[in-house]
C-alpha cells in the first residue's frame, strides 16, 4: 500500500483539529465583536447592558504558529511565536493581552539546532526547550531550560532509557510532565518484530522533570491514563499541589479526570461537553476552563456542571473549520485564545491554517439585543453546520441573535428526557423555533402536523435530487430536510466487493479468512503487519452492530415488524462477532486518523480505514464516508481499491445529517425561514464541515471536483452519489436497546438466534404501536 503521513488521533472519536476553507463573515477582527448577554426576563423587548467581546489581538503576522500562552503569578502574560525562518519570539504582555512586547532570542545560534520541537513555558517564567538536529538520515534531541529572567539555555540531560518526547505539559512554576517513548525489557508475548537487538522495546512513558533541579523521575502509574501523543486537555490545578486535569476519551464521550503526581486520580466530569484537546487552563481557585467552538466552559472545582461562560456563536470559535489552539485566563478575568483559522486559496485547490490570537473580554457597558429578537435553534447534540449557519446569520441579520441549545450538552439530561421536554414544549404550542431532527424520528414529527413546509425558504430544485427526493411530500413541499450527509462504505479490491454485496456474503468473506485479535491501539502488536490479514476491523459488538444498522434499519418495519430482515441482521452479528471472539472484546479503545487533503478539507478514518491503511492488518476497510476526498485517499492508498456502498439491507442507504424543521407554532417563522435558507445557502453549502457533505447540488458537484482530482477516484465518488436512495436514520432507543443486548448475548453463546429475534420484534412492536 502506498502509505500517507497521519498523526494520531487523540480521541475515540473522530473529531480533532483539522482546517479547510474559511466561512465568509468570520475573518479576524481588529475592533471589538459583541457576544452573548445577561438573560433578560422572558418576553421582554428591553436592550440589556453587559455582554462578552472578542477582540483580535495577534501580535504578529508572521507566525507559523503561536504557543504555550501562560499567565504568570505577578499578572503577565507570555507567549511563544514559532516563525518559518525558525527563530522563536518570547512575547509579553503586562495589559491582559490589549498589547504585546517582543522579546527575541538566539536559541538557534546557542544550540545550533536546525529546528525545535516540543517547547514550553511555565507559570514561574522558565521555558523548557527542545531543539531538533538532523544528520545522516537521523534526528538527533536535545533538551534545554531557560531559567526566569535568564537569556542563555541550560542543557537537561533526560535518562538514557529516553527516546523521544511528545508532549510537555506544565504542573506547576517548576515542575513539567513529560509524555513520550522509552526503552523498556520485552515481556515474552511481545512479537520479535518489536524487540531491539537487546530485547528492549519501545513503549509509552511518563516523567515528572524538575526544572530547578534537572531531575527527571518516570511514573509508571501514569502511563496507562494518556493515549495517543499528547496529554489532552491538560491544565495544573494550582489549588492541590502536584495534582492536574486532562481528559480521557472513551466510546461514550470524554472524561474530565483529575490526577496527582503521586498516581491517584479520579473522574471529574463524566461526558465533558464539546471538549477541548488543546485549548485549556485554571485559574488559582483549582476552576478548569476550556475554550470549544461552542465558546468558553467552566467547571468549578468541586462542581458537577459544565458552565458556559462566554457564547462563541458569534465569535471565531463558532467557524467549525477553525481550531482553539490554547488559552489562558488573565489575572482581570478575561481570556487569551489562540485559534488556528483556515485559509482557502484563491483558486480553491487548497489552503492552510492562519494563527490568530483572540481576547475575550466582559463589556458592562456594551447594549445588547433584546429578548425578542432572539431566535431559537435545538438539537440534541452539537452541530457544525448549524454553529457556522448562526454565525453568517447574525452577521446578515444585526441585532438579531440566535439561542442555540444543543440538549445532550448538559451531562445531566439523557436523551429519553430530552425528547421528552421537546415534545411537551412543542405539543403545547411553544419549544424552539427551529429543530434539528438528528437522533429523532423525522416522520413522526411530519405526521403529528408540528413542522411547517419550508418549501417557501429552500429550492429544492437546487438540491441533489436523490437526496431531497425521499423528503419531499406529493406536490414537492417538504416539512424536513437534510442540509449535510454520509454514507456507509466498504472498500477493497473489486473481488472482494464483488463477494460481499450482502450481509450474508460478506460474513462469508470474514469467516474464509483470520479472525481479528481482540487487541487495540494500546497493545504493541496492533501496529505490526500480520503475516495475513483478517478482514475488517472492528473494537466492539456495539459497533458491529451498527456497521449492520446503517444499511439495514429502515427494512426492520418495513410492512410491520419485518421477521426476515430482524433476523439477517442478528445474524449476520452472531456469525462475525462469534467468529472474531467479541464476547473477549472488552473496554477496546476505538481508534483513527484525520489528515488534511491537498485541499486543506479533513480526510477522517475510524477504526474500519485505520486498520486497513494504517496498520495494514484489515484486508478491506469500512467508514463513515464525511467528504469526496476519502474516495481520492482510498484510491491513492491502493489503487486496486474501490469505495462502494455498504452491503446491508436497505438499497443505497445514506445518513442524513443536520435535518432541519421549523415548528408550526413559531412566533419567528419569517426569521426561522431565513436562518433555514442560510443553512442551505452558498456560503454554508459550499464550505467544508465536520458533520457531513453538503447537499446543495452544485457545492456537492463542486467538492467532488476540488477534492478527486484523479479520473477514477471522481469517477467512484459520482458514482456512490448517484446510487443513493434511502436516508438510514437513527433507530428507537428502545429498539436499539433490545438489538444491542440480543447481539451481545448472540455473541457470548447465551442466548439463541430465535430467542434474540423474539426480544427484538417484541421491541419493534412496542415502538410501532406507539407511533400509531
Amino acid at each position: 500500500m502506498n502509505k500517507k503521513r497521519f498523526f494520531r488521533r487523540f480521541a475515540a472519536w473522530i473529531t480533532t483539529a483539522i482546517m479547510a476553507a474559511s466561512l465568509a463573515g468570520c475573518a479576524s477582527q481588529e475592533s471589538p465583536v459583541s457576544l452573548t448577554a445577561n438573560s433578560t426576563a422572558s418576553g421582554s423587548t428591553t436592550a440589556t447592558t453587559g455582554s462578552w467581546q472578542q477582540q483580535d489581538v495577534t501580535p504578529s503576522e508572521d507566525a507559523r504558529s503561536f504557543r504555550s500562552v501562560i499567565t504568570l503569578a505577578d499578572g503577565t502574560v507570555r507567549m511563544l511565536e514559532m516563525r518559518g525562518d525558525n527563530t522563536v519570539v518570547l512575547w509579553a504582555s503586562s495589559d491582559n493581552g490589549v498589547s504585546w512586547q517582543e522579546s527575541p532570542n538566539d536559541w538557534a545560534q546557542q544550540t545550533g539546532a536546525g529546528s525545535f520541537g516540543v517547547t514550553r513555558l511555565l507559570p514561574g517564567g522558565s521555558c523548557f526547550v527542545t531543539t531538533v538536529t538532523a544528520g545522516e538520515g537521523e534526528r538527533s534531541f536535545h533538551y534545554w531550560i531557560q531559567n526566569a529572567g535568564s537569556s542563555t539555555l541550560q542543557s537537561v540531560t533526560l535518562p538514557d532509557s529516553f527516546v523521544e518526547l511528545s508532549d510537555a505539559q506544565p504542573v506547576d512554576e517548576d515542575t513539567l510532565l513529560l509524555l513520550g517513548l522509552t526503552l523498556s525489557p520485552a515481556s515474552g508475548d511481545v512479537p520479535d518484530v518489536l524487540v531491539d537487538e537487546n530485547g528492549m522495546m519501545r513503549t509509552i512513558a511518563v516523567w515528572k522533570l524538575e526544572l530547578s533541579t534537572g531531575t527527571c523521575e518516570e511514573l509508571p502509574g501514569l502511563a496507562n491514563d494518556f493515549g495517543g501523543s499528547t496529554i489532552s486537555g491538560m491544565a495544573p490545578d494550582p489549588s492541590e499541589p502536584d495534582s492536574f486535569y486532562s481528559l480521557r476519551y472513551l466510546e461514550s464521550g470524554a472524561q474530565l479526570v483529575h490526577t496527582s503526581l503521586n498516581g491517584s486520580s479520579s473522574v471529574v466530569f463524566e461526558n465533558l461537553p464539546d471538549p477541548s484537546a488543546f485549548a485549556s487552563c485554571s485559574d488559582e481557585d483549582g476552576n478548569y476552563y476550556y475554550a470549544s467552538q461552542a465558546g468558553i466552559y467552566r467547571v468549578a472545582k468541586g462542581g458537577s456542571l459544565a458552565e458556559l461562560v462566554v457564547d462563541g456563536s458569534a465569535t471565531t470559535l463558532a467557524n467549525t473549520n477553525n481550531t482553539p489552539w490554547g488559552m489562558t485566563r488573565c489575572a482581570d478575568g478575561s481570556f487569551l485564545v489562540i485559534v488556528l483559522e483556515s485559509q482557502t486559496s484563491q483558486d480553491e485547490q487548497g489552503g492552510g491554517s492562519l494563527p490568530r490570537v483572540y481576547r475575550y473580554y466582559w463589556d458592562a457597558d456594551a447594549t445588547t439585543a433584546p429578548a425578542s429578537s432572539t431566535l431559537t435553534v435545538w438539537s440534541l447534540e452539537n452541530s457544525d453546520t448549524v454553529r457556522s449557519a448562526i454565525t453568517l446569520y447574525e452577521a446578515a441579520h444585526p441585532g438579531c441573535t440566535v439561542e442555540y441549545e444543543a440538549a445532550l450538552e448538559d451531562s445531566a439530561v439523557t436523551q429519553e428526557d430530552a425528547v421528552s421536554n421537546l415534545n411537551a414544549a412543542l405539543l403545547a404550542g411553544s419549544g424552539p423555533d427551529v429543530i434539528i431532527l438528528d437522533g429523532l424520528d423525522w416522520e413522526a414529527y411530519e405526521e403529528k402536523g408540528l413542522l411547517a413546509d419550508l418549501s417557501s425558504y429552500v429550492d429544492t430544485s437546487t438540491l441533489q435530487a436523490n437526496l431531497a427526493e425521499p423528503f419531499l411530500n406529493e406536490d414537492g413541499g417538504a416539512c424536513v430536510l437534510p442540509a449535510r450527509f454520509t454514507i456507509p462504505v466498504l472498500c477493497g479490491s473489486r473481488e472482494d466487493l464483488d463477494a460481499a454485496q450482502t450481509l450474508d456474503g460478506l460474513a462469508g468473506l470474514l469467516l474464509s479468512l483470520p479472525a481479528r485479535p481482540a487487541w487495540d491501539a494500546s497493545d504493541s502488536g496492533y501496529y505490526q503487519p500480520l503475516d495475513e490479514p483478517y478482514g475488517l476491523g472492528f473494537v466492539s459488538v456495539e459497533q458491529l452492530l451498527n456497521f449492520a444498522l446503517e444499511t439495514s434499519a429502515p427494512a426492520l418495519t418495513e410492512g410491520g415488524v419485518n421477521s426476515s430482515a430482524v433476523a439477517d441482521v442478528l445474524h449476520f452479528v452472531q456469525q462475525v462477532g462469534s467468529y472474531y471472539g467479541m464476547d473477549h472484546y472488552q473496554g477496546l479503545i476505538s481508534n483513527g486518523v484525520v489528515s488534511g487533503s491537498d485541499t486543506g478539507e479533513g480526510v477522517s478514518y475510524g477504526d474500519g480505514s485505520y486498520e486497513c491503511f494504517s496498520t495494514g492488518n484489515a484486508r478491506m476497510a469500512w467508514d463513515e464516508m464525511l467528504i469526496p476526498a476519502y474516495v481520492q485517499a482510498v484510491h491513492t492508498e491502493d489503487d486496486s481499491f474501490t469505495v462502494a456502498l455498504r452491503p446491508g439491507l436497505t438499497e443505497g442507504a445514506f445518513l442524513p445529517k443536520t435535518l432541519v424543521g421549523i415548528s408550526v407554532s413559531s412566533s419567528r417563522s419569517e426569521e426561522a425561514g431565513a436562518f433555514v435558507a442560510t443553512l442551505f445557502g452558498d456560503e454554508v453549502q459550499n464550505t467544508w464541515q465536520q458533520d457531513g457533505m453538503p447537499v446543495q447540488a452544485a457545492a456537492l458537484n463542486s467538492s467532488i471536483s476540488r477534492n478527486c482530482p484523479d479520473d477514477a477516484a471522481r469517477s467512484n465518488a459520482q458514482e456512490l452519489i448517484d446510487a443513493l436512495k434511502t436516508p438510514v436514520t437513527q433507530t428507537d432507543s428502545t429498539v436499539y436497546t433490545a438489538l444491542l443486548e440480543s447481539a451481545n448475548a448472540l455473541v457470548a453463546g447465551e442466548t439463541t438466534l430465535e430467542q434474540a429475534q423474539t426480544g427484538v420484534e417484541d421491541a419493534l412492536a412496542l415502538y410501532l404501536a406507539e407511533q400509531s
